[in-house]
């Protein structure tokens, strides 16, 4: 076979296998890792669909896959072929989610169904696949707007008057109109209630962490039972959490709720020297929790106003 016949067999698809076989190492190496923005993880993500519709895509113009038994076939292998990767990123220090299944067969669909001659089967696929993409898409906005909300409000932590601040927020937590200590909503947090977990509460997950140049915390505590609850709030830097997570190198401070409305002010100087061994990096502020130990039953607590002053 002369250069010439090598040379009739390429087609302008066939640069996509040059861009597939390049990304490929991205599943184990590289990207943004638990503590990055959430907008750059969810963009990151986005790479699953773009690589497999770009797979898919030039191998229907390779070895045309027409045919409804052998789309279902190719599905079920990109749904193995997913698990074995997410499973095998957990050995290399990265995290694995079913997102990332969900968007790998999302490419698939994608160059599958848009890269080859349409039929009525084959739009619905096309449809189906577009609005998998669109969710997707989606997804990153949200984020997005939520990230850029958090810090155009900064240094303001939480008002709890968006909803798009509730995706930073991790636990049994709900946006409440009742009770308030400033606007319209607060955070409603469930503790307790499950007898194998000994701790319980909220942690905001990703907040905007240069603290420098403020003097405190500040935020208010709703308890609504005759009893009063205590409750640890945990404040640490990127150092830390990238580090052993040793007790004695964060801030660990009590907050005792009487009945009712509770205001409390953390200077943030004691925030600063809390770890043993250092100083708090104040420009690199990475989580804070509250939460509770060795609830028996289930108790609410409602969390307003908190910012830096």
């Amino acid at each position: 076979m002369g250069p010439a016949s090598a040379a009739s067999r390429w087609r302008p698809r066939d640069a996509l296998l040059l861009l597939v076989l390049a990304a490929s190492p991205l599943f184990f190496i590289g990207g943004p890792d638990w503590l990055s923005p959430p907008v750059v993880r969810e963009l990151w993500n986005q790479g699953h669909w773009l690589f497999f519709s770009c797979l898919f895509f030039w191998w229907q113009a390779r070895w045309p896959l027409p045919h409804p038994r052998q789309w279902l076939l190719v599905t079920l292998v990109v749904l193995v072929m997913s698990a074995v990767i997410e499973g095998a990123q957990t050995l290399v220090g990265r995290q694995a989610g079913w997102n990332d299944v969900l968007c790998n067969v999302t490419g698939t669909w994608l160059g599958l169904f848009w890269g080859q001659h349409a039929s009525r089967r084959v739009w619905m696929g096309r449809i189906l696949a577009a609005g998998l993409v669109l969710w997707q898409v989606k997804v990153v906005l949200v984020v997005g707007l939520a990230q850029w909300q958090q810090q155009h409000q900064f240094p303001v932590l939480g008002n709890f008057e968006s909803r798009l601040a509730l995706p930073f927020w991790e636990g049994a937590v709900e946006r409440v109109p009742a009770p308030v200590a400033e606007g319209q909503y607060s955070l409603a947090v469930k503790l307790g209630g499950d007898p194998n977990t000994r701790y319980s509460g909220v942690h905001l997950k990703q907040l905007v962490g240069n603290w420098r140049g403020y003097q405190a915390l500040k935020l208010s505590l709703y308890n609504p039972d005759e009893s009063p609850l205590a409750l640890t709030l945990r404040i640490n830097d990127t150092r830390h959490d990238r580090g052993e997570g040793a007790f004695k190198d964060r801030y660990n401070g009590r907050l005792l709720l009487q009945p009712g409305w509770n205001e409390f002010r953390i200077a943030l100087r004691d925030v600063e020297r809390a770890p043993e061994q250092r100083a708090m990096n104040m420009a690199s502020v990475e989580r804070l929790m509250l939460f509770a130990s060795g609830l028996e039953h289930s108790r609410w607590i409602y969390l307003d106003n908190l910012r830096l002053e």
